[in-house]
Formats: C-alpha cells, sequence, structure tokens
C-alpha cells in the first residue's frame, strides 16, 4: 500500500502549443461525457488532440470516441511514466534504469540505458530532449537518441518532478512524495551556464509543469493548500489558494489553471477540480461526488479538459471531459497589452442586497399565489393566486395595488409579459390574453389541453399540449399562435409528454422537457438537438439566460429511489459542457435564472440558495421562512430577484432583492 501512493507522486510533463486567450477550433468533432479506460493515474493528450495516452500499472492508448487503440500490462507493482513526442511515445518504469519508447501503434522502438532508478520522466515540446531524476539524487538529460546533455547528482533531495520549458533551455526540479526535508525548486540551464535555486520549498509530491508559451512556471505539491506561479527569471508573480488542500496534479488551459484534489482515504470528502485565471482570479469549485479525480489534461488547441477518475460505481476507471471555456472570463491588460495581475475573486462576496419588504398597502390581499412576474420596465409586478377564484393582482414596488382582476378559468397557473409589455398570457384552463390594465383580449381554444406558453420575438405566441397515441405512449405538441391569439399551426412534435416550456432570451428558440428529455427547437419549429438520458428523471430545464447554453436539473434514478439533484449544462447542439450538485436530495424546485445566466436561484425548504453557471454556491441562506410554497423570479433586466414567502394574509407577501 505505501508502495502503491508513492507511486502517485510520479508526474509526466508534455508541454503543447497552447497560445493565452486564443482557443483553436477542437480537432475533435464530439467529445462524449466520460469513458472507461484501463488506468487514469497519469493522463496525457497527444500533440494533435487525436489521442489519450492512460499510464500507471498499464499503458493505454485510445481515440476521443473511448475507442481503445491498444495497450499493455506490466509485472505487479511496476508503474509505467510516458509522455508523447510528435510522433512517438516516451515511457520508463519506476525503478528501472531505461527509456523505453513506442508507435503512436504501440510498436517497441530501441530506447537507452540510464545510469540511476527512474522515479520521474520529461519530454521537451519537440521531442528531442528526455529528462529523467533518478534514486541516487541525481537527474539527467539525453537527446532523443540517448546522448547525455547534462548530468547532475549529489543533490539534497529525489528529482521527483522534471519539467522542460518550450524554448529547451531550461530543466526545472523539484522534490518528491517521500521527502524527508522541503525540497528546492531549481531551474537549470540546459546549455550549462548555472543553475538558480528559487525562494520557495516544498514538501510532499511537488509538481512543476511550464506554461504553454514557456513564460511561466506553476509549482505545487499535495500537502501545501497554496500554488505559486513563477516567470523565467525565478521570481513568484502569482499564488492561488483557497481552503482546500490541493492534490499534487494540476494543469493550464489556455488562459485558466486547473487543480484536482483526490478524495480523501476515508471517502468522506470527494474528488475536486479548482479553477483559476492566470491572473488569480477564482472562479470555480467542482466536486465529483463518489468519484476519485487521479489526473486532468488539457487537449491542445481547445478549452476542453479530459480528467481521469477511479473507483466510481459503474467503473473503477472513468475519463470525463470539461470545456472551460464556457467561463468566459476576460483577463485585465495593461496598455502593453500584458496581463494585470491580481488576488481578487470575480464574484464579490455579497452580491444580493436585500430591500425593504413589500407590503400591501391596499386592495384585496391573494389567499394563496401561483406565480410572480415582472413587466419588462421592472416597475410592476403581477401575482396569480386565488380569493374566491383564480385571479391577477398587479402592485407597483412599494406594495401599492395597481388591480386586482378575476380570471375566466378552472385554474390559474402563470402569467407572463409579452417582449413588447402590451399583453399577458395567463396560463390556465384555457389559456387567455390579457391587456396590462386587465382587460380580457382573447381566450384560445377550449378544445386543446394546454400544458404551458412562451412567447417568441415579435409577441408571436407557442403552447404546449398533449396527444394519447395508446395507453403508454403520450407525446408532446407545440402550437403557434399569432399575437392576437389566433392559432396558425401545428408548430413541433416530441416523443416524450413534456412537461414545460421555455424560450430564449432574444425568442427565436424554444425548448420543451419532459422526465427523460429535452427538446431544442428553432423557432420556426426546426430541430436542433434532443437531449436524453435514461438514468434521469428531469425536475425543470430552462435557458441559461444569454448564454448559448441549456440547463437542466435533474435526479438521478437508482431503481425506484431518487438521488441528489444535479444541474447539468449543455449547448445548443446537446453537447455536454459540465454539471454540477446542488442538493443532497430531490427538494429543490424549479430554478429562477438571471437574463444574463450568471446567478441560479433556487428555493429549499430551509432556503434560497444562489449559484453561479458553473456551480460555485453565491449565496447559501439568501432567506429561510422554512416553506417551500416560494415562488422566485429574476426581473428581466436582472435587477432584482423576489419571492413570496407565507405569511399572515396581506402582511409580507413578498420579498425583494437588488442584484449588485
Amino acid at each position: 500500500m505505501v508502495y502503491r501512493r508513492m507511486h502517485f507522486s510520479f508526474f509526466i510533463i508534455f508541454l503543447f502549443s497552447l497560445h493565452f486567450l486564443t482557443f483553436a477550433e477542437s480537432p475533435v468533432d464530439s467529445l462524449p461525457e466520460s469513458f472507461p479506460v484501463k488506468t487514469v493515474e497519469n493522463i496525457t493528450v497527444s500533440p494533435d488532440g487525436k489521442f489519450i495516452l492512460c499510464s500507471g500499472s498499464k499503458l493505454a492508448l485510445y481515440d476521443f470516441a473511448g475507442k481503445e487503440l491498444w495497450y499493455e500490462d506490466f509485472p505487479l507493482g511496476s508503474y509505467c511514466l510516458a509522455a508523447f513526442t510528435p510522433s512517438e511515445i516516451i515511457c520508463a518504469l519506476s525503478g528501472s534504469r531505461e527509456i523505453q519508447m513506442r508507435t503512436l501503434e504501440g510498436k517497441q522502438l530501441p530506447g537507452f540505458k540510464t545510469p540511476q532508478d527512474i522515479i520521474s520522466l520529461a519530454v521537451s515540446r519537440d521531442g528531442t530532449m528526455i529528462a529523467a531524476g533518478g534514486k541516487e539524487y541525481g537527474l539527467h538529460l539525453w537527446d532523443r537518441k540517448g546522448n547525455l546533455i547534462l548530468g547532475f547528482t549529489g543533490l539534497t533531495d529525489w528529482a521527483g518532478s522534471l519539467a522542460i520549458s518550450p524554448d529547451n533551455k531550461t530543466l526545472a526540479s523539484g522534490g518528491s512524495w517521500w521527502s524527508k526535508t522541503e525540497a528546492e525548486i531549481i531551474l537549470w540551464a540546459i546549455d550549462g551556464s548555472g543553475r538558480k535555486v528559487l525562494d520557495e520549498k516544498q514538501k510532499a509530491g511537488i509538481h512543476l509543469e511550464y506554461s504553454p508559451m514557456g513564460d511561466y512556471l506553476l509549482s505545487g505539491s499535495f500537502q501545501r493548500n497554496k500554488l505559486i506561479l513563477w516567470d523565467t527569471s525565478g521570481k513568484e508573480i502569482q499564488s492561488y489558494s483557497r481552503d482546500l488542500e490541493f492534490g499534487n496534479r494540476f494543469t493550464f488551459c489556455g488562459d485558466y489553471i486547473i487543480s484536482i484534489k483526490r478524495e480523501d482515504s476515508y471517502n468522506v470528502n470527494p474528488g475536486v477540480l479548482q479553477i483559476w485565471s492566470i491572473d488569480g482570479t477564482f472562479l470555480d469549485t467542482i466536486a465529483f461526488p463518489g468519484k476519485d479525480c487521479a489526473s486532468v489534461a488539457a487537449i491542445p488547441g481547445t478549452s476542453w479538459i479530459v480528467i481521469g477518475q477511479l473507483y466510481t460505481a459503474d467503473n473503477p476507471f472513468i475519463l470525463e471531459f470539461l470545456d472551460i471555456g464556457t467561463y468566459k472570463h476576460t483577463l485585465p491588460h495593461d496598455k502593453t497589452g500584458k496581463i494585470i495581475f491580481n488576488t481578487k475573486d470575480v464574484i464579490p462576496s455579497k452580491i444580493f442586497e436585500p430591500q425593504p419588504p413589500i407590503i400591501v398597502k391596499s386592495g384585496v390581499p391573494l389567499d394563496s399565489f401561483s406565480s410572480i412576474a415582472f413587466s419588462g420596465d421592472e416597475k410592476q409586478m403581477i401575482m396569480t393566486g386565488y380569493n374566491d377564484g383564480p385571479k391577477l393582482q398587479f402592485w407597483d414596488l412599494s406594495g401599492e395595488s395597481i388591480g386586482t382582476f378575476t380570471i375566466k378559468s378552472s385554474f390559474i397557473d402563470n402569467a407572463i409579459y409579452a417582449p413588447s409589455g402590451q399583453a399577458l398570457l395567463v396560463l390556465g384552463e384555457p389559456l387567455s390574453l390579457m391587456s396590462t390594465k386587465g382587460e380580457s383580449l382573447t381566450t384560445f381554444p377550449a378544445d386543446i389541453p394546454y400544458m404551458g406558453g412562451a412567447f417568441l420575438a415579435g409577441d408571436a405566441i407557442i403552447a404546449g399540449s398533449f396527444e394519447r397515441k395508446n395507453e403508454e405512449e403520450i407525446i408532446g405538441i407545440v402550437y403557434l399562435f399569432d399575437k392576437e391569439g389566433r392559432l396558425i399551426k401545428e408548430l413541433a412534435r416530441t416523443t416524450d409528454y413534456f412537461r414545460g416550456l421555455s424560450t430564449n432570451p432574444p425568442g427565436d428558440k424554444f425548448l420543451c422537457y419532459g422526465e427523460k428529455k429535452v427538446f431544442l427547437f428553432q423557432g420556426d419549429g426546426t430541430p436542433l438537438s434532443t437531449i436524453k438520458n435514461e438514468s434521469w428523471e428531469i425536475r425543470s430545464s430552462a435557458f441559461l439566460g444569454t448564454r448559448e447554453e441549456i440547463l437542466i436539473l435533474y435526479n438521478p434514478k437508482s431503481k425506484d429511489s431518487i438521488d441528489a439533484t444535479w444541474c447539468g449544462i449543455y449547448d445548443f447542439t446537446g453537447k455536454f459542457l459540465r454539471r454540477f450538485k446542488i442538493a443532497d436530495n430531490g427538494s429543490s424546485s424549479s430554478p429562477a435564472v438571471s437574463p444574463d445566466g450568471n446567478y441560479i436561484a433556487c428555493r429549499f425548504f430551509e432556503a434560497i440558495k444562489v449559484f453561479s453557471p458553473f456551480g460555485t454556491l453565491l449565496e447559501e441562506n439568501l432567506d429561510s421562512t422554512q416553506s417551500m410554497d416560494w415562488f422566485i423570479r429574476f426581473s428581466p433586466g436582472g435587477n432584482y430577484l423576489v419571492c413570496n414567502f407565507p405569511g399572515e394574509k396581506g402582511a409580507l407577501p413578498l420579498k425583494l432583492w437588488k442584484v449588485k
């Protein structure tokens, strides 16, 4: 057991040509959400982004569709270090004295012997130089044919981590997991002109990596809760720290730094991935419950990373993919174009500022509530509910009643302002249109069983319905109406009985969702994508504001039980981007999404919680009324978050927060 843990400190370094601030089009047409592999103790991606190399107790090569191209097994207790060159694979067994080589097809090529037992391996970006650290307190650098370029012995510690700068001018070395003292980080001039010891010592599994352009060197260790960024002269220019001990693996991905922490030995804490902008701005923490983050690598020329996960329920080893580019964080630069480094978080500590409660000053208070909506100018609100029948109640933000109107409907579920602000769509049975002064404009055909509605651009209206084919098959139907409520045509059909539908802010797309599927359409009914998963139960789905992304709130189902509530994010093509857990059980409600997509507010029995679109918990206890009978909405301009909460009739029906 000790031997295996010791080997988790070995590091594989290969540097790719990836420029800051730009992401080229991915060479991978489509990435799966995940796929199983033989091992994930170390993962490396080929320079052309076409292959993934997994190394450790085995050596295996995969394409990005998850196809295993070949693999090689090793004797019990052996551990393989490996890295790509532009055309080959360089590898070595830990404790051996031989550098081995393979073609991309797995064919063995001639290698060469080393003078010490190998404990670490690094390969230059162009594949012309190979470095190895040895157990006899030395490190060596060779050319591709095994000719010695540099050799150093008599180090104060084992060189358990190595990195070669992209310009092939510097070899960086650090310590190892089993260091007895804090190890030095040393920059060695490859031309033999000298060395520089950095003003930092770290113990237990130092990891070193150069940025793709070679402007920076990043260092970190298993036991330190800090990463340090150095310039090429060895000057510390930035550090990255949170209330978390880091794992010994991290990587650069464009302008971002990605670090992982392994699950603890008692399986109490999940594997964790943390994301920073290189300027020091902390962006996100993503937890992987039940999984052990073992390794991480960037896919060259893209904004994607691949994460090696251990010990999942379905498969011992899997690779998962995450698009870091969706964070869309803009770096500050000076007039010369140089990055301005800072240590401030991108998200302020307090975002939602409580406003005085809106009290009913006049009018008839509603006995029960079913929804809240803002007018487009954010000057008035409507609440739907009941008081001797279904009613609409109009208020201004001071609590003055503008009017209360009875609806000719068997029930009322919601009301939505038209984009023009000239009308209201009242979602009841049947649907109806009203003016903003409460005047009835039209009633929709009563022979259609309605399942929600929404406005498209130009005040056109879509309404959801269903059709029962037989006892087991129910299909969803979307109808298109003009702004006067006249039926134009059947717009779309779905293969799943859907629970709701919504439109994006521009009003040129709509989605509808059922228990297992989400369907995305152009505004004219042209299908764009279908997202489905047989192992989940969808609670709700919505557009993530103006971001070209879709939010799906779901519960993974295990047999007859419902697990935690998760939020999955997908792009408009249906490609999975990321996911994060928002609750340990199925108690959360439909979320409210801010118009810009930066905030996701969810109500729970005990509180309202607000998340970033990447899973960061921004507000943990925005309100604690001890009730699920809440309805939360963002205003159209994103300046307010509002919710009702139960109290004495007419006392404090609404709470309002100003969004900073």
